[in-house]
């Protein structure tokens, strides 16, 4: 067949003012019928009755507008305007069961991508375990991790660059939506040989006049401490930026700090001991935040609820 006619028969297909339109069905019965080339074994092998297969090679060949098969009495052969429509029927069934396949693996959790953003801290306790468990439960699905701050982590959602990220602060803006996720204290982090370190529990007032290395976007504590102390007795607070600059400065004798518990998750210190504070009123709550509205695919959705259903336990403090 020319390319003339195989443009008229694309036009036609495509265009028809006809009250049927092509369909999967057509495709089949057509493609039965090439391989078969005989209309009762064409039939039975899409489960029709040879009433209904032909009416659907009937049908097929009035949306195309032309003449598919020449028939007789022994055998069944494509006419020029069949060879034509046999690549590119072949071609759309191809490409619509991949499709179908497709959307059937997403739905399955079977393959997809997300991308979380978290605090340092979390992402060096918290995450690696329940990253390596939903690995193994969804190998198909892969995780990109920001370990950023809260504000940083607001900003990749707000752009489109992460599905989520978890904060210390509650999105209160346009276009994002905020869950609560987790809480945690804070502990009393100081060296062996502190006055401190061999109370059984630390009062509000045991701190009075103490030194604190504090994170600066843990300035609650500097806030809570300074609430509840005589200012006689207010604390001299001294921030800095890293959590490792926090400890290096406990250890080496420069002050105290007061550090989340979700912070803490690996603590191999032996020349330091933890103090849980239970202080009313000081405690850190965090929060997942996303796309307001947003619908999630299968594997945004299948990471969203393996991490709300392993949301971090507070560690054990130390009782040395």
């Amino acid at each position: 067949m020319d390319t003339h006619l195989g443009s008229q028969m694309n036009t036609r297909i495509f265009n028809s003012h006809s009250s049927s339109s092509l369909s999967v069905r057509h495709l089949r019965a057509f493609l039965a019928l090439v391989r078969t080339c005989h209309f009762t074994q064409a039939a039975q092998s899409i489960a029709l009755s040879q009433s209904a297969f032909s009416a659907v090679i009937q049908s097929l060949e009035q949306v195309v507008g032309a003449k598919l098969f020449v028939r007789n009495t022994r055998n069944v052969t494509l006419t020029a305007a069949g060879s034509a429509f046999e690549g590119p029927a072949r071609r759309i069934l191809l490409e619509l069961q991949s499709g179908l396949e497709n959307v059937r693996s997403l739905a399955d959790h079977r393959y997809g991508r997300v991308t979380i953003a978290l605090l340092p801290s979390l992402a060096a306790g918290w995450l690696p375990t329940v990253l390596a468990d939903f690995s193994k439960r969804f190998p198909g699905i892969e995780v990109t991790v920001c370990d950023v701050l809260s504000e940083k982590g607001i900003e990749l959602v707000r752009s489109g660059q992460a599905d989520f990220c978890i904060t210390t602060q509650a999105a209160d803006e346009q276009g994002l939506e905020s869950q609560w996720f987790a809480s945690d204290c804070f502990e009393l982090v100081c060296r062996k040989d502190h006055r401190l370190a061999d109370l059984p529990r630390v009062l509000v007032g045991d701190l009075a006049g103490e030194r604190f290395i504090t994170q600066s976007r843990h300035s609650i504590v500097g806030q809570y401490l300074l609430s509840v102390l005589k200012p006689e007795d207010a604390p001299t607070l001294m921030e800095v930026e890293q959590l490792a600059t926090v400890i290096g400065l406990v250890r080496a004798g420069v002050g105290l700090a007061a550090i989340p518990q979700f912070n803490l998750y690996h603590f191999p210190y032996t020349d330091l001991v933890r103090r849980h504070l239970d202080f009313r009123g000081l405690e850190r709550r965090l929060f997942v935040v996303q796309p307001e509205g947003r619908t999630l695919d299968a594997a945004a959705r299948a990471w969203l609820d393996w991490m709300m259903a392993n949301r971090p336990t507070l560690p054990v403090t130390n009782s040395e």
